[in-house]
C-alpha cells in the first residue's frame, strides 16, 4: 500500500463505495443521447471505472483524472494485474501561450494531483456561441467489453471491487446507450458513416474493452437553454492558471491477450482536445482574437513501482518511451510479498500532435523530478506552479520559473539536451537516473510540441502505457521496451490486431483426493473457442496451469499439462527478451506433444508442492487456449494466448450415502447395430453429468469412401462436405 504524504485524504470505505457507484442524474440533454434515458435506478453509474481485460489495470475518474481509491494498493495503475502497483497516479496538461483578452499566459491545465477538469460537454447556443458545459453530475465513465454477455465476469467485478451482477448491469447499460453522439468511439460494422446499435458495435474498433469520459474546463454550468445554473471553476486547481476553454475526450481501449503476449502487457490512450474557448465576456474572452500561439500536450506521471522510495525513470528517444524502473535490484512489495521480480513500466507517444507544416510530433522532452529532492514538484494551486511546469514542457529545469529558462546539462556528455536520463540502464552507458538523485519517489513529465491551435481545432494523440517482466530490476526494462514495438506495431496497423482464442468455459467437480476440471461440457463455447479463426490465426491447443492463488499471474504457476491438436505444429517460437543478456532471440512460447485435444483435467498430485492432494485444500488452476499463425511471415509473432479461466477448488469425499452412477474415467458399454464397420467407445469425463439416459450415436450418411487406390474420396451426397464436380 502506497502512503505518499499527508495533503492526501484517506478516504474510508464508504465513501469509496459511494465514488464507484454513485448514480448518474438524468441527462439535461435528453436529445443527445443515442436512446432515451430511463431513471437509471437500477444501473452503476461509476464516477470512476478501470481498464482490466488483460495483464495490467488502469483506473480513471469521469474528469479524466487519475485516482488512487480503485486499486488495494492505492494506487492508479497495477502491474501485473492482481499483484504490485505501477504508476501511483498521472494526468494529462497542456501548456499554452494564449490571447484571448485574458493578459495571464502562459496558462497549464489538465490534470496531476488535482484536477483542473470537471466531467462534462461544452454546451454551444443555436448560433455555435460556447455558453457552458453540461452538469457533471448527469456524467459517468462509460464502459463496454466485447465479451460481455458470454464472458465470466468474476475476475473482473473482483477487480472492479463490486458484484457480477452490478458489473454485468453497467456493461449492458453502458452498451446500450453508448453516448455515439457525444463523440464516443463505435466500430461501423455496415460501414455506412453513421451509429445504428442494432448493428454497430459500442467501442474502440476491435478493441475487447473500452473506457470513455468527456471533460472540460469551462467554468459555467448551464442548462439546455442556456441558463446558467452553476459555476465551478475548476482550472486554478492544478498550478494556479485560469481556463482556456478546452474539452478533452479520453478513449481508453485495450485486448484480451494473455500475460505471455506482448499485446496483453499494454493500455492504450487516446486524447481529443479541442479548444472551444469560453463564453464570450468570461474573464474578458474575446472569440474574435482567440488563438493559442504555443501549444504542448503533456503526459505526466507519478510512477510508484512496489515500493515508492526506490524508483528510477529513463527514456528511449529512438521509441519514445519515458519509463520507470526499480533503483534496487529488488523491491519490498514485489520480491518481498509477491516473491515476483520487480517489473518495469511506462507511456508510448505513438501519435503526437500534427503541426502546421504536417509534421507528426513524437516526444519533443523529457524530464523529470524527485519528490523533496533539489529538483522537486511545481507548486500546486499557485500561478508560480504554472510557470514551473511550463518549464518542464519545454524541456527545462522547472526553477527558476518561466519566463527564466535554465537548461539541464546532460551529466554524461555535458552537452545542454531536452532529454534527460536518455542513457540505456541494460547497457550502462550514457546519463542513468541515479548519478544526480539517489533512488527515490519520482515523476516523469513527456511533452509534445510547440504547435498552434486556432479556436475551433481538434487534435488527436495516441499514447500506450506498457509493462514488462524480466528476472531483475534492469532486464525488466529490456521486456517492457520489447512489448513497447509490439504497441507501435499495433499503431503502425492502425489497430486491425488478430485475436487471441475464447477464454474456455470451466467447471469442476470434487471428488475423494482428487480434483476434474471440465471445459468441454458446454458445445457453444468449445465451437467459440476451437473454430473461430482470426486474421489466420487457427486454434491449436489448450494449456492447464497451477497457480498459488486465484489472484496469481500465470508466471507464478506452473503449466501441467498441454493437450494439442495432432500435426506437425509443437513447439512455436516467438521473439522474446533473454533475461539474462538483454538481447531479443526466439523462444518456445508454446510447446505441444501432439497429444490430441482433450477437454478436461484429472488429478489427485500438488504439482506446486509435489505431493498428493488433501482433502478440504483449496487449489487454484488456469486453463488458456492457444492459436497459431501458419502463413506467418513478416508477422512479430505467430502465437496468441487467452487469457486464463481461472478455478478454485478443494477435493472432499462425497456426502454420506451419495455414490455416482458411474466413475470419472471409467468406461461404457456400447451396443453396435448395422452393417457398418466402425466402432464407437465411451469414458466418463465428468461423472457429476452423467444422468443415466440411454444414448444414442447415429452414422447414417457416408462423407468418405475409399476408391480402387485405396484412397479416401469425397462422396457426391448434397449435405457432404464436398462433391465431386
Amino acid at each position: 500500500m502506497t502512503n505518499k504524504n499527508s495533503k492526501f485524504i484517506i478516504i474510508s470505505v464508504m465513501t469509496i463505495i459511494g465514488l464507484l457507484f454513485s448514480k448518474e442524474a438524468e441527462p439535461a440533454f435528453s436529445d443527445q443521447h443515442i436512446n432515451t434515458y430511463g431513471s437509471g435506478s437500477a444501473e452503476l453509474m461509476p464516477s470512476q471505472s478501470v481498464i482490466n481485460i488483460n495483464n495490467m489495470a488502469y483506473w480513471m475518474k469521469k474528469s479524466s483524472a487519475g485516482t488512487t481509491s480503485g486499486s488495494p494498493n492505492g494506487t492508479q495503475a497495477d502491474y501485473p494485474i492482481g499483484t504490485g502497483g505501477l504508476i501511483y497516479e498521472d494526468g494529462m496538461l497542456w501548456g499554452v501561450k494564449v490571447t484571448d483578452g485574458n493578459a495571464q499566459s502562459p496558462r497549464v491545465g489538465g490534470t496531476t494531483y488535482y484536477s483542473g477538469l470537471k466531467a462534462g460537454r461544452v454546451v454551444y447556443d443555436a448560433s455555435g456561441n460556447v455558453c457552458g458545459s453540461t452538469d457533471p453530475a448527469d456524467h459517468h465513465v462509460w464502459r463496454v467489453r466485447s465479451d460481455y454477455l458470454t464472458a465470466d465476469l468474476t475476475a473482473d467485478a473482483a477487480n472492479f471491487g463490486a458484484s457480477v451482477d452490478d458489473v454485468y448491469a453497467q456493461y449492458d447499460y453502458d452498451w446500450n446507450n453508448w453516448p455515439v453522439a457525444w463523440g464516443a468511439p463505435y466500430e461501423d460494422i455496415d460501414a455506412n458513416g453513421s451509429y445504428d446499435p442494432a448493428v454497430d458495435k459500442p467501442g474502440y474498433p476491435g478493441a475487447n474493452q473500452t473506457l470513455w469520459v468527456v471533460a472540460n474546463d469551462v467554468p459555467e454550468i448551464v442548462d439546455a437553454s442556456c441558463t446558467v445554473s452553476d459555476t465551478s471553476n475548476t482550472a486554478p486547481n492544478v498550478y494556479g492558471a485560469d481556463p482556456v476553454g478546452i474539452e478533452l475526450q479520453v478513449t481508453m481501449w485495450a485486448y484480451k491477450f494473455g500475460a505471455s503476449d506482448p499485446l496483453g502487457n499494454m493500455i492504450f490512450k487516446k486524447a481529443n482536445m479541442k479548444y472551444t474557448g469560453l463564453p464570450a465576456g468570461y474573464n474578458d474572452f474575446d472569440p474574435a482574437i482567440a488563438k493559442l500561439d504555443t501549444v504542448y500536450f503533456t503526459q505526466w506521471s507519478d510512477p510508484d513501482l512496489g515500493t515508492y522510495t526506490d524508483d528510477y525513470v529513463g527514456c528511449d528517444t529512438d521509441l519514445s518511451f519515458g519509463y520507470v524502473y526499480n533503483g534496487n535490484s529488488v523491491d519490498g512489495v514485489f520480491n518481498g510479498i509477491y516473491q515476483l521480480p520487480v517489473p518495469a513500466g511506462g507511456y508510448d507517444f505513438l501519435q503526437g500532435p500534427i503541426t502546421a507544416a504536417g509534421d507528426t510530433l513524437g516526444m519533443t522532452s523529457f524530464t523529470y523530478f524527485g519528490a523533496g529532492s533539489s529538483i522537486g514538484d511545481p507548486d500546486l494551486s499557485d500561478y508560480e506552479g504554472t510557470g514551473q511546469f511550463f518549464n518542464l514542457m519545454e524541456g527545462y529545469l522547472p526553477r527558476p520559473a518561466f519566463p527564466v529558462q535554465t537548461p539541464w546539462t546532460d551529466l554524461n556528455t555535458g552537452e545542454i539536451t531536452k532529454f534527460v536520463l536518455s542513457g540505456d540502464p541494460v547497457a550502462g552507458t550514457g546519463w542513468i537516473d541515479g548519478v544526480q538523485l539517489p533512488p527515490g519517489d519520482r515523476r516523469l513529465v513527456m511533452a509534445s510540441g510547440p504547435f498552434t491551435m486556432n479556436l475551433g481545432d481538434s487534435l488527436d494523440v495516441v499514447l500506450a502505457m506498457v509493462g514488462g517482466m524480466g528476472s531483475d530490476n534492469i532486464s525488466s526494462v529490456s521486456v517492457a521496451k520489447f512489448h513497447d514495438t509490439y504497441a507501435q506495431y499495433a499503431y503502425d496497423n492502425a489497430f486491425s490486431l488478430p485475436s487471441a482464442p475464447s477464454s474456455p468455459v470451466v467447471q469442476t467437480t470434487e471428488l475423494d483426493g482428487e480434483i476434474l476440471l471440465d471445459w468441454g461440457y458446454d458445445a457453444a463455447s468449445v465451437a467459440s473457442t476451437e473454430e473461430t479463426e482470426s486474421r489466420g490465426f487457427v486454434f491449436e491447443g489448450y494449456n492447464v496451469y497451477q497457480l498459488p492463488s486465484a489472484g496469481s499471474p500465470l508466471s507464478e504457476g506452473k503449466k501441467i499439462a498441454t493437450f494439442d491438436k495432432i500435426n506437425v505444429i509443437q513447439t512455436i517460437f516467438d521473439p522474446g527478451v533473454d533475461a539474462q543478456s538483454g538481447f531479443i532471440i526466439d523462444q518456445a512460447k508454446q510447446s505441444g506433444t501432439n497429444s490430441g485435444i482433450q477437454r478436461y483435467y484429472r488429478t489427485d498430485y500438488d504439482e506446486l508442492r509435489n505431493r498428493d492432494m488433501s482433502n478440504g485444500i483449496t487449489y487454484h488452476y488456469g486453463v488458456t487456449a492457444y492459436s497459431y499463425l501458419a502463413d506467418n511471415a513478416g508477422s512479430p509473432f505467430k502465437t496468441l494466448e487467452s487469457s486464463p479461466t481461472i478455478v478454485s477448488i478443494a477435493p472432499q469425499t462425497a456426502s454420506a450415502g451419495f455414490t455416482f452412477g458411474s466413475e470419472t474415467g471409467s468406461s461404457l458399454t456400447t451396443t453396435h447395430t448395422g452393417t457398418a464397420g466402425g466402432s464407437v467407445s465411451v469414458t466418463v469425463v465428468n461423472s457429476s453429468d452423467v444422468t443415466g439416459d440411454d444414448y444414442a450415436v447415429t452414422f447414417d450418411v457416408q462423407h468418405y469412401y475409399k476408391n480402387s487406390h485405396d484412397l479416401w474420396q469425397v462422396t457426391d451426397f448434397a449435405d457432404s462436405i464436398g462433391t465431386l464436380g
